[in-house]
């Protein structure tokens, strides 16, 4: 506990607490348990230190930022050092003066002067000690009556006693109610055991472990998958505990992903999703589910037909395979899905905690501890996640388990068969990440909010947004009062609802008619029912995608999406080459039934560097309006499949005047505030949309792009944020700027003046996320966003944007660094002058495109000229083999942008380092099959990307990848 902030003041609270826990309780339960629990006493018994331990934990999750606030403003920065200068009487430790002064003025007046500041901050103390009070109560009283039951569900020796605990193992529900694990130790045996508690039924997980033991093996030598044991109770229970195991070697590694796969499969089958790393256990070759609250999920609409839809109630929403989320406002990528997650590297790891606690000297630092070890990785600590090196393995698994419920279908689906075992139960509905709801505690115990209760209705309204986002179902309004008042009670909210029915039930005795479109039940059955080869052969496409969109670096890229065959002894020509990718896309695009064609492949997330698989959606970066453009372009040629490239480019729009201009206003306004406003969203989007149309004009508004432009205004700017040209308001410019219309115009100034709010006193941009250095280059930084604010400028003739140019330039080019010839990446935390990159996203080359842009503007002078040559030279030179293919990070966007300057300046030179560039790729895209590092079938990181960039070579008159590299910028060579 002395690691637990101003844990001297929780402990005296804690003490009082037991107390009366201990006096309420019959005399015969501790007796009964073997416990000896004097009301006071040392803090030695490890039982009871468990008890106070968890109460104290919940006090400091109560009150530590307002003790922390009031302490801070009584300690000056002198206080601090006199305190290193350690107490005498404390063998040199620091001093404890301020800190033990502060804790002996609250126990004096019993926190009266701080509930009276923070009213709120009572009443939470208040709860969290009843809470803790009646949920500890009921646990050793049930434990107690249900011990003879435990010992023979469990096979325990008939002597044991408990002699520990380990309680707070789960978010605290319905009243602070957490899962605890008993330690029971045997006096003759000497032997320990454990048990699980869980404070909610368990019927639903009981059934399950039954159905593991039952079902039948796909082959002879293939283990039961296990079954822990449960024992049910009304509204609570019991589990196995199952201990986490790494795998010993590669061939108990082999065995634990076949067996995965299995799992899998059957959890698909089941319908479960929410198998993040802590709701399963690895355990030698077997990986096991410990948490089977939200088996048997419903489906929110009875048609599947979209293929967005299919895959939303695929094998990828379990939350098992890896699986890249951004989360939080920092927009940080993780994966904690079960199979995904990474080992820690160290079995010690550094976090955010507190220096020299409970000291005058106390700080909030960085702290050296045991590190989280995912219990769903069969890997040890410092190991990597092998999943890549045996996605076969999971594969044939996951197929195999499929074809033997495929074959066993009665079993499953019959009157009585597997399905029927759950009729009735109920499951946990997971409403939302539980990590908003971590979030929004921390911010209900915010000093400011804890100030009164309309602080704390506020700091609760942002679970409303979701809702308000979501009009097709305004009757799940009711749905947040009840988040919110569960979050009043300083619970995390849970809800629950039949497995056999659409309605969701409400805490407060209401519910949700139609809640699904169809239950949990019908939807496993119709998957049963549906099973076939072409089905399984669907999911395990979903299950490669997933596992190699994650690691795609170590497992290299196998999908027979993105690999083009060798031909040997032959030259490739450009058109050819674009030809064949153009024929791969026909291959490859999902047509169901749906009114548009989709492709499956990799999503790039919104820190670039993270990746997930599923349909690529609409946009311009990695979506369908790429892809679009590209078969727009292709279907120009003179080829023998030139009209199915362009009946294919439709399809694949075909879904925009339904999202985008014939639908409500609401549905409009949704669109723009539900993505990032720059070229990796709505931007890129409306800069596709017009190219295409300029090739395809059946594909433009046919009331005029303001229409599209309507759901957007000054404060959907505004409550985005983001500046840079890829997310951002930068990103806006361009495209508005092309299409001229005074709404786009206007809207284009929203931007501008967004951008000079934001714009740092250094002359840059900070980022958006981790870091604190504004960043340099065009996706990101200065470059982009200064070309933007010039071109508008020269549109608006106002000059505050030239000035607001003119000072992102000055700081880009005190960053440059002489020896290297570029400009630094100062993205990462460890970033420094000497970290650059050679791309158009970061770097000389798009540092280059952005001067070019810049050229015919008011910004544009000697410095500028100098700083484009000085880009082109790098570019020019930067080594081929060190890059991907792609026109985001690799050779192909360095190429374009060469040819770029060589039309821009009347050079020559950069013609040639172009074709030296674009002759490497193809060279190796001969020898090898594929080209470096592109894994999906989008334009900035895809196939599409490199099949533009390749028809451009042979055919000028395409030429759109300026305006996309440029971000609808560039206005063509002014080289007269």
């Amino acid at each position: 506990m002395a690691t637990v902030p101003f844990a001297d003041l929780w402990l005296g609270i804690a003490d009082g607490a037991l107390i009366r826990l201990l006096d309420a309780l019959d005399e015969d339960v501790p007796a009964g348990l073997g416990l000896d629990l004097p009301p006071t006493g040392t803090y030695e018994d490890p039982f009871r230190q468990a008890l106070i331990s968890d109460l104290v934990s919940r006090l400091a999750g109560v009150g530590e930022k307002v003790l922390w606030k009031e302490f801070t403003s009584r300690r000056t920065p002198s206080d601090v050092v006199f305190a290193h200068l350690g107490d005498p009487t404390r063998q040199g430790r620091p001093r404890r003066t301020l800190y033990c002064t502060l804790l002996e003025e609250i126990r004096a007046e019993d926190f009266r002067s701080f509930i009276e500041r923070y009213p709120v901050f009572g009443e939470h103390l208040r709860m969290t000690v009843e809470q803790w009070t009646v949920h500890f109560s009921r646990f050793l009283s049930r434990l107690h009556a249900d011990f003879g039951d435990l010992i023979a569900a469990f096979g325990l020796p008939a002597d044991v006693q408990v002699r520990g605990l380990r309680p707070g193992l789960s978010d605290p529900h319905r009243g602070g109610q957490t899962v605890a694990v008993v330690e029971l130790v045997s006096p003759t045996q000497g032997s320990k055991h454990l048990v699980v508690y869980k404070p909610k039924d368990l019927t639903i997980d009981k059934v399950f472990q039954d159905l593991l033991r039952e079902l039948p093996r796909p082959r002879p030598d293939d283990a039961t998958l296990g079954g822990v044991t449960v024992l049910i109770r009304p509204e609570y229970g019991y589990m196995e505990y199952v201990s986490h195991t790494p795998s010993a070697d590669d061939a108990e590694l082999s065995r634990f992903y076949r067996n995965a796969g299995r799992l899998t499969a059957i959890l698909y089958l089941l319908g479960c999703n929410d198998c993040h790393h802590e709701n399963l256990i690895a355990r030698g070759d077997k990986l096991h589910l410990v948490d089977a609250e939200t088996l048997l999920g419903g489906w929110g609409s009875d048609d599947d037909s979209d293929l967005a839809a299919r895959v939303a109630n695929s094998v990828t929403a379990l939350g098992i395979l890896p699986q890249w989320q951004v989360v939080g406002r920092r927009r940080l990528a993780r994966d904690v899905s079960a199979l995904g997650i990474e080992p820690p590297a160290a079995e010690q790891s550094k976090a955010q905690g507190w220096t020299y606690g409970n000291t005058d000297a106390m700080l909030v630092g960085t702290c050296e501890r045991a590190a989280n070890v995912p219990t769903s990785s069969p890997a040890q600590p410092g190991d990597r996640n092998r999943i890549a090196d045996f996605v076969e393995e999971l594969i044939d698994g996951f197929v195999d388990q499929l074809h033997t419920a495929e074959a066993d279908r009665e079993s499953w689906v019959g009157v009585s068969g597997h399905l029927s075992r759950f009729a009735g139960l109920r499951r946990r509905l997971v409403v939302r990440p539980t990590w908003i709801y971590a979030w929004l505690r921390e911010q209900q115990a915010d000093p400011v909010a804890l100030t009164s209760w309309l602080r704390q209705r506020l700091v609760l309204e942002t679970l409303a947004k979701s809702y308000l986002r979501s009009s097709e179902r305004p009757a799940n309004w009711r749905l947040f009062h009840a988040e919110v008042a569960q979050m009043y009670e300083l619970d995390v909210p849970f809800f629950e609802m039949p497995v056999d029915d659409v309605r969701l039930p409400l805490p407060d005795g209401s519910e949700i008619s139609d809640f699904l479109g169809a239950s949990g039940c019908d939807t496993a059955r119709r998957k049963v029912a549906s099973l076939d080869q072409q089905a399984i052969d669907f999911q395990a496409q979903l299950v490669r995608g997933a596992v190699l969109a994650k690691h795609h670096k170590s497992a290299g890229s196998t999908s027979q999406a993105i690999r083009l065959t060798p031909r040997s002894n032959q030259v490739l020509d450009s058109v050819g080459e674009a030809e064949r990718i153009g024929n791969l896309l026909l291959d490859t695009a999902f047509d169901d039934g749906s009114d548009y064609s989709e492709w499956l492949g990799t999503e790039v997330l919104q820190d670039l560097q993270t990746q997930r698989f599923g349909p690529l959606g609409l946009s311009l970066y990695g979506g369908r309006v790429g892809i679009a453009l590209f078969l727009a372009a292709l279907s120009l040629q003179e080829l023998p499949r030139s009209e199915d490239y362009r009946r294919l480019a439709r399809r694949a729009l075909a879904d925009v005047p339904r999202r985008l201009w014939e639908c409500p206003a609401e549905t409009k306004r949704r669109w723009w505030r539900d993505q990032p406003l720059g070229i990796i969203g709505s931007a890129g989007v409306i800069l596709g949309l017009s190219l295409v149309s300029e090739i395809l004009p059946e594909v433009a508004c046919p009331e005029g792009w303001d229409e599209m432009l309507s759901g957007c205004d000054e404060a959907v700017l505004r409550l985005d944020g983001r500046t840079d040209l890829v997310f951002g308001a930068a990103g806006l410019i361009g495209p508005l700027l092309r299409l001229g219309t005074p709404r786009a115009v206007s809207l284009a100034e929203c931007a501008g003046q967004l951008l000079l709010e934001h714009q740092h006193s250094s002359g840059g941009w900070l980022p958006d996320g981790p870091g604190s250095i504004p960043l340099t280059g065009l996706s990101h930084g200065a470059s982009g966003i200064a070309a933007a604010l010039a071109l508008l400028a020269d549109a608006t003739g106002h000059l505050q944007y030239t000035e607001g140019a003119r000072r992102a330039l000055a700081y880009e080019r005190t960053t440059f660094d002489e020896i290297h010839g570029n400009w630094p990446d100062f993205r990462s935390a460890e970033a420094n002058r000497t970290n650059s990159a050679v791309s158009w996203c970061h770097g000389a080359p798009g540092i280059a495109l952005a001067r070019m842009c810049l050229r015919q503007t008011a910004a544009s002078d000697a410095k500028t000229s100098a700083d484009l040559l000085t880009a082109l030279v790098t570019t020019a030179d930067a080594d081929a083999t060190l890059s991907a293919d792609s026109l985001c990070c690799g050779n192909l966007g360095r190429a374009v942008i060469l040819r770029v300057a060589a039309t821009e300046l009347g050079e020559h030179t950069w013609l040639d380092a172009a074709l030296s560039l674009e002759r490497r790729t193809m060279s190796e895209r001969h020898v090898h099959g594929m080209y470096a590092s592109v894994n999906s079938p989008g334009l900035f990181q895809g196939m599409s990307g490199v099949g533009l960039a390749l028809l451009e070579t042979a055919d000028a008159s395409v030429a759109v990848l300026p305006q996309i590299l440029s971000a609808g910028m560039y206005a063509g060579s002014s080289n007269p």
